[in-house]
């Protein structure tokens, strides 16, 4: 959260998460018990899932829901799971991530440091198009 970094790039991310968390972007008690509900129901009408997949996907669809008021499809909240773990990876141990940009074959199997770079950028594209006028870029 930008820790390490200079004070500049913290009062950045600092604007950025006191932006998007703000109190009046999310639901109340009440609110997150009606998405919960219809998050049971749904599942109430799938014959098989994965516990774990199914609560991080409806998770993610509500962070863009409430956060960024954009709708997300359980499509596109696999896809940002994806992207998390595979950044989370990178940040974490970045040597296969690395020989993966130069060799082809693991980019099947690991996320090249480029990819995770670029789905990062298209991402933070994304959000700040949704950031007020304000906040620093």
């Amino acid at each position: 959260l930008g820790l390490g970094n200079s004070a500049e790039a913290h009062r950045t991310s600092r604007r950025w998460l006191e932006e998007l968390l703000a109190p009046s972007r999310l639901p109340n008690r009440s609110g997150w018990l009606e998405e919960a509900g219809l998050f049971l129901a749904e599942m109430a009408t799938e014959r098989r899932f994965k516990v774990r997949s199914a609560i991080s996907k409806w998770w993610y669809r509500m962070l863009f829901k409430h956060v960024l008021g954009e709708i997300l499809s359980s499509e596109d909240a696999d896809a940002f799971g994806k992207f998390q773990s595979a950044w989370l990876q990178g940040a974490v141990m970045s040597a296969p991530n690395t020989f993966a940009d130069k060799f082809s074959g693991l980019a099947s199997v690991i996320w090249p440091t480029s990819k995770i770079l670029q789905v990062h950028d298209e991402y933070r594209e994304r959000i700040k198009k949704r950031m007020s006028a304000d906040v620093p870029a």
